[in-house]
């Protein structure tokens, strides 16, 4: 009988590796500090802060429950929302600020961020705590029990909600 290994897609890695790297922290290098792309005052052995992972994020988003969103029927200049799942809609921050004016009272559940495209996808959906990859047919969630560069909190400090 022989024991094989069965090999992780592309995917699946990109996303486990981007989950280790949220739980774990990212240690900041000798390499880092004398490369100077932080902007932050790092000794080695630092965790990466949220505001510094969040330079190379491609896009961040607002995850919302449908039943937050007006009714949008009437409206000739209505630009639809992006369906993020069955219950929620990812709105840009335009689309957002708009929300916020009719409800100012809104607390937006979560965030979708871009971490990776063009092969494969990966957004960390921080309203579920995952993340989750797609490439293809090939797609791979995982969720994450911490995050240790409190990258939800770095965005509702930074973008609000």
């Amino acid at each position: 009988m022989t024991n094989t290994k069965e090999k992780i897609s592309h995917t699946e890695s990109h996303v486990r590796s981007i989950v280790n790297d949220i739980e774990q922290g990212i240690a900041i290098t000798k390499d880092d500090i004398e490369g100077g792309y932080y902007d932050y005052d790092y000794s080695e052995g630092d965790i990466l802060t949220a505001l510094d992972y969040r330079k190379d994020v491609l896009e961040v988003t607002y995850l919302v429950h449908k039943d937050d969103l007006p009714n949008r029927d009437d409206d000739i200049n209505y630009i639809p929302f992006t369906k993020w799942s069955d219950n929620y809609m990812k709105l840009e921050r335009k689309q957002y600020d708009e929300l916020l004016k009719n409800n100012p009272e809104h607390i937006c559940e979560g965030f979708a961020i871009l971490v990776t495209f063009g092969g494969p996808n990966i957004w960390i959906n921080t309203k579920d705590r995952q993340v989750e990859g797609y490439w293809w047919g090939d797609n791979f969630t995982l969720p994450y029990n911490n995050d240790e560069m409190g990258i939800h909190d770095c965005e509702i400090e930074l973008i609000g909600c």
